[in-house]
């Protein structure tokens, strides 16, 4: 069954209204997954053939939600205007380390909450100069070396510096509200660094660090669909030395995260690490909306309508 086709009106231009993108909003405002898309699909439904005005198509949203959902919508929505505007110095990054199951987590991020590609940070290992007999194992799978890899994410901090302040720069130009690092050699000094040498900007660093049963059973499934059983069972002694390896990077990742304003999640259900980090990212919101603009999310969500007073003042009117 086709959708018809529903569009909103934006600064004069028919913008198409999708289910699964306006699902990916609704999910980051706490509804539930299972529910999420038909709600989109019913929203959309109320929408008039001949289009709406993009701030009334924001007044209907909320007034399908749900209390809590409704307040994490309009905080998502009004954190998202006020870091493209003018008025904001700084985007939101997003740091997102630990072990297993990252890239996935930042691939449903990156839809949902319609970012732009998410930066790998293990790529910048490359970029390293090392001695020439260790050079070699740049290109060696992360689990092979726990010494080379605290190694690297050591020598890594200047990089990642240089970085993000290209990123800063870009941002004055180009106002994208959000940047989403994710890689296993982010870790609780490079934050602890990043954090000193960037007070006013908005960090939101999370470490995806399953218990150790939960990891090793993770891996091992990982490597049964890249090699096959019996190519693992060859190779059992080699693949114990890769879980003893991990088990050590693991233990130096969670070891330094505590003294750090950082946020652990030891899940191993995709679903429960999304709803886990929606939770601290609207809590980041929070404070980001507290300091920066006080008051208006309380104020459009007793009157939705006042969205446009908050354009308004995201104009310097």
């Amino acid at each position: 069954m086709y959708l018809k086709h529903k569009f909103i009106r934006v600064n004069g231009f028919h913008h198409h209204l999708s289910p699964l993108i306006l699902s990916g909003s609704l999910i980051a405002a706490g509804v539930a997954f299972n529910k999420a898309y038909d709600l989109a699909t019913k929203i959309i439904d109320q929408a008039p053939d001949d289009g709406m005005h993009e701030d009334e198509f924001f007044q209907l949203i909320v007034s399908q939600l749900e209390s809590e959902q409704k307040t994490r919508y309009i905080s998502l929505k009004l954190t998202r205007r006020y870091l493209t505007s003018e008025k904001s110095r700084s985007p939101l990054f997003i740091f997102l380390g630990g072990l297993a199951g990252k890239t996935t987590i930042a691939s449903y991020i990156t839809q949902q909450l319609n970012m732009n590609q998410p930066i790998s940070i293990d790529n910048e290992k490359y970029g390293l100069t090392l001695k020439p007999s260790e050079s070699s194992q740049l290109y060696k799978s992360t689990y092979e070396s726990a010494y080379l890899y605290k190694k690297i994410s050591q020598l890594l901090t200047s990089r990642l510096i240089g970085l993000l302040d290209r990123v800063l720069f870009d941002y004055k130009r180009y106002k994208k509200w959000c940047y989403l690092w994710e890689g296993i050699y982010i870790t609780a000094p490079i934050i602890t660094d990043l954090y000193k040498k960037y007070g006013q900007t908005h960090f939101l660093s999370v470490f995806i660090i399953p218990e150790t049963a939960d990891l090793r059973r993770s891996y091992i499934l990982r490597w049964q669909k890249e090699l096959g059983v019996e190519r693992l069972r060859k190779r059992r002694n080699i693949i114990d030395k890769f879980l003893r390896n991990i088990e050590a990077i693991r233990s130096h990742i969670r070891s330094g995260v505590d003294p750090v304003a950082s946020f652990v999640i030891e899940s191993p259900y995709l679903e429960e690490r999304l709803e886990f980090f929606y939770i601290l990212l609207q809590q980041k919101l929070k404070d980001i909306s507290d300091k920066e603009f006080p008051g208006w999310v309380e104020k459009i969500v007793d009157n939705p309508k006042n969205i446009n007073k908050f354009k308004q003042f995201l104009k310097g009117a």
